[in-house]
């Protein structure tokens, strides 16, 4: 079990448990106000102002560009790290998990993956789960689909079969907001673990391992696992 399970999770996986998905987290300010500012971002809008927000988007938009500057990038990793494990952290979760967690979600709400769209591609992929679900109906700007548990489960096992991964991410942990179904190829999750944001997004509680006997040596695993593995 990770730290997350054991403060979140009662000694379980953190994301199964039914706690983290309830609508009671929204009644935080600073976290409806980011939960709400992701969709209006998503939908191509600007969140309301406040110093709160100003402050997030200052840093969101202004790490990437200090940690990729060779002079300043050790000295705004520990920021970048503390920040993102405040207020949007991720987790690789597997095909099976994934599945469990729109289970126990009730809401389930379908829109277009952010990091997908910086790449010119609107597809719709991203999972909004439980109360941030349900948020979705309260964003007329954005474009999303109500969808039944077990549509949810059959996109999940889709992007499987494109080679995709799955993660689970936080809106001030251990709120749970959304799964995705990452493309590791724009994936700002893994583009902050290559920049030594090693909080972006956490190794998951399952290991993939080969088969030997079923292993030919053509090496195509090797650049598909999004992980360097």
């Amino acid at each position: 079990m990770c730290r997350f399970c054991v403060q979140h999770g009662k000694g379980k996986k953190w994301f199964h448990h039914v706690d983290n998905f309830d609508k009671k987290h929204l009644d935080d300010k600073q976290r409806l106000e980011l939960a709400r500012a992701i969709y209006l971002d998503t939908a191509g809008e600007n969140a309301p102002g406040s110093l709160f927000m100003s402050k997030y988007e200052m840093l969101l938009k202004g790490m990437p560009i200090l940690l990729k500057t060779p002079v300043l990038k050790y000295a705004v990793r520990p920021v970048a790290n503390r920040t993102v494990e405040k207020y949007h952290v991720g987790q690789v979760i597997t095909l099976e998990e994934a599945q469990r967690m729109v289970d126990i979600s009730g809401q389930v709400a379908l829109f277009e993956c952010w990091c997908r769209q910086t790449n010119g591609n609107n597809e719709a992929c991203c999972i909004g789960v439980g109360a941030f679900g349900d948020l979705a109906d309260d964003i007329p700007e954005l474009k999303h689909i109500n969808i039944s548990p077990e549509e949810a489960k059959e996109i999940i096992e889709q992007y499987e079969d494109k080679g995709c991964f799955h993660s689970v991410w936080t809106i001030k942990p251990p709120f749970i907001s959304t799964i995705c179904n990452c493309d590791n190829k724009v994936c700002r999750g893994i583009e902050g673990l290559r920049l030594g944001v090693t909080n972006a997004l956490h190794k998951g509680h399952e290991s993939a391992m080969t088969l030997p006997d079923k292993c030919n040596g053509c090496n195509l695993c090797i650049p598909a696992c999004p992980f360097g593995v």
